[in-house]
């Protein structure tokens, strides 16, 4: 079998598709770049990182100390 240039780019569409399916098929995992690592963002498409919800949760903690005094 020999290589052709439409040999080439027809194994790369056929690659191309296939990792776009396999990107689809691990919808579960969420990009670094859909993670708000702050706590000002209103993009509901973002995650919020656990840093930030550890901060949340801290400040949280200490209102409710404040209020329970």
């Amino acid at each position: 079998m020999s290589v052709t240039p439409s040999k080439v780019t027809a194994l790369v569409n056929a690659l191309t598709s296939k990792f776009a399916a396999i990107n689809h098929t691990h919808s579960g995992y969420v990009s670094t770049s859909d993670i708000a690592d702050n706590l000002t963002t209103n993009d509901s498409t973002k995650v919020l990182s656990a840093k930030q919800g550890k901060a949340l949760n801290d400040l949280i903690g200490q209102a409710i100390s404040y209020i329970n005094q």
